[in-house]
């Protein structure tokens, strides 16, 4: 019997306050997060988007008017809320980054507005003033990149990485932000990075180790409100909530039968890998202290001017390559910085009367000078610090010849960043060529319609990006283990929902799952689903 929520809603924080705007909602919602692509090297999840359109018949939905909603703008927190059998799924959470212009929709006004997830604040966040960390785990440095930024994810989940990396966020480019380390960090553990949306909060950042897809434990849905019981007293009566409500007993309804009459995407072949390379980045640090940066000319400052110099680091022997640096110095007169009345270092000086300040970071510095004194020119400015050199990366490559004389060649490339040890290179292109030498069939994707009945409606409820599903689908011959990918889904008008669930493969999964007799889809999911 087909299934509908009991609501959809859409929030705003409003004033500090989240705020019921449902009402002003028009047309499809949709939403897309997660992973794209199933290669080898696709770690890291890309931004997640929602997509609404707001009634703005009255004006309230247009910044910076007279008759805006308020506290309504760029940067207002959304959250969609999918309310089903007694629970509420808090299924997207983001942030407003774009408003567009007004169209006409059903002969009324209203605007697209993009809601954008956590990962938008990591790409616009610069790290270039983050400093190099020495002997962390992965998930170490994550908490450090996570706590450089301005905005934190609502929850994090982490494991604990596999080894202790000598050193991170030190080839951190100019113009790096805080994703492209996430980036870096992913592969060097060759792991997974994503947001996982749903549960008591809007969004969960994961950081996953390297085997934490090894071995799966499956859990299951809990068991629908009306097949729940409610927790009893000894003297008989139902122990009560503070708002007067039973405490559910929220037991597990066993493994669910699901079977879904829908589409799935699958290739043959597609994914072959017979030469893959994994790159590590081992690299030198200078035991004492060199000039990463001199400043090129004489610079002019006038008497109570302040100037800011944003400088990034040079190889102190020459060639004008870009460095990273570590015990960076702070300033010191003569050594580090002298200025006189004339560009040519004569006159009086006026060393002295600058104040001279540094915020270094692992790839530049913002160095600082204000001029209490005399006009003149900054004859000398330079920065001190252990150079570091990623002179020599080694390349590790395996491939099979037998496969390429079937198939042709067909590359991958994995780059770690902050990885120096041979062995663990070494270990991950030997898997990657093992387990994508040979062509296979494999989904790709898998399409449904959420309302089929009500165990399909909370699978798309409970299930997220790094769910693991046991997928049988005889016209593609897939009979494989796959992790959830990617997400996304549109809520159409009257509650109908399709779901798309981007896969991958699940090669060193538990092989545990349930078959479902006559019909071509079983789920198994694995990962622990906190309840709001």
């Amino acid at each position: 019997m087909a299934e509908y929520p009991t609501s959809v809603k859409i929030e705003a924080y409003l004033n500090s306050v989240w705020t019921n705007i449902t009402q002003y909602i028009v047309g499809d919602i949709t939403a897309d997060w997660g992973i794209i692509g199933n290669k080898p090297n696709n770690k890291i999840a890309s931004v997640g988007a929602m997509k609404l359109t707001i009634n703005n018949e009255s004006g309230l939905f247009t910044p910076d008017s007279t008759s805006t909603l308020s506290g309504w703008g760029f940067g207002v927190n959304i959250r969609l809320g999918i309310t089903f059998d007694g629970t509420e799924h808090k299924k997207f959470k983001g942030r407003v980054s774009s408003i567009g212009l007004p169209y006409s929709i059903d002969g009324k006004m209203a605007v697209p507005i993009t809601v954008v997830d956590w990962l938008n604040i990591a790409i616009d966040f610069p790290f270039g003033l983050t400093s190099v960390a020495t002997d962390k785990r992965m998930d170490e440095a994550v908490t450090l990149l996570l706590a450089a930024l301005p905005i934190q994810p609502d929850a994090t989940s982490m494991a604990v990485s596999n080894e202790i990396l000598p050193s991170v966020f030190g080839n951190v480019s100019k113009d790096g932000n805080a994703l492209s380390e996430l980036t870096k960090l992913a592969l060097t553990e060759y792991a997974f990075i994503y947001l996982r949306k749903g549960g008591e909060y809007g969004e969960t950042l994961v950081v996953e180790n390297r085997n934490s897809r090894t071995s799966a434990t499956p859990t299951t849905l809990p068991s629908p409100l009306a097949d729940s019981g409610f927790l009893l007293k000894e003297d008989g009566y139902f122990l009560l909530k503070e708002d007067g409500f039973k405490i559910i007993l929220n037991e597990s309804q066993g493994q669910p039968i699901i079977n879904f009459q829908n589409s799935v995407a699958a290739s043959f072949g597609e994914n072959v890998i017979n030469k893959a390379k994994v790159k590590i980045n081992p690299s030198r640090v200078d035991t004492t202290l060199q000039v990463i940066y001199s400043s090129p000319s004489p610079i002019e400052i006038a008497s109570g001017q302040t100037k800011v110099f944003t400088v990034s680091y040079k190889d102190p022997s020459g060639g004008g390559r870009r460095v990273n640096g570590t015990n960076m110095q702070a300033p010191v007169i003569t050594t580090d910085y002298l200025a006189y009345v004339n560009s040519d270092g004569t006159g009086a000086s006026i060393s002295a009367s600058l104040v001279v300040t540094a915020e270094f970071g692992s790839a530049t510095a913002e160095i600082t000078v204000v001029n209490n004194g005399l006009s003149g020119y900054i004859t000398k400015l330079q920065a001190r610090g252990f150079g570091i050199y990623f002179d020599d990366p080694i390349e590790i490559t395996a491939e099979d010849t037998a496969s390429q004389s079937l198939y042709g060649m067909s590359r991958l490339s994995i780059d770690q960043s902050y990885q120096a040890i041979y062995s663990v290179g070494d270990s991950i292109v030997a898997s990657v060529l093992s387990q994508n030498k040979d062509a296979r069939y494999q989904a790709e994707s898998l399409d449904f319609i959420a309302n089929t009945n009500s165990t399909t409606l909370n699978t798309f409820l409970y299930f997220d990006v790094g769910s693991l599903i046991r997928l049988v689908e005889s016209d593609h011959f897939v009979d494989q283990s796959y992790y959830i990918q990617r997400v996304k889904f549109t809520i159409r008008q009257g509650g109908v929902i399709d779901v798309m669930w981007g896969l991958v493969d699940a090669l060193n999964a538990n092989t545990q799952y349930w078959k479902i007799e006559d019909a071509a889809y079983s789920f198994l999911e694995t990962t622990t689903y906190i309840s709001p």
